[in-house]
């Protein structure tokens, strides 16, 4: 599966940047895949979240498509923050 972006937000984002993401996210993907078979044959991995201080990265397989959500956890502190 090329690893080739069809649309992200905000639209500022450097291209590179949203491929490099793309790229080092997809391999996590097939890396949890692959450790999701090894343990299980039988069952198949349908959402992948991974959660940091700076992140929080889900990744959502698809037949023809990976769908790759990067946000930041902390928008609501930072909302709340502003308005004190």
């Amino acid at each position: 599966m090329p690893q080739v972006p069809i649309r992200w937000t905000p639209a500022n984002t450097p291209y590179d940047e949203v491929v490099h993401y793309s790229s080092l996210l997809t391999e996590l993907a097939h890396l949890g895949a692959k450790s999701v078979q090894e343990l299980d044959p039988m069952n198949d991995w349908v959402f992948l979240r991974v959660r940091s201080q700076k992140h929080e990265i889900m990744v959502c397989p698809e037949k023809d498509f990976m769908m790759i959500v990067v946000q930041d956890p902390n928008v609501e502190e930072r909302k709340t923050e502003e308005k004190v």
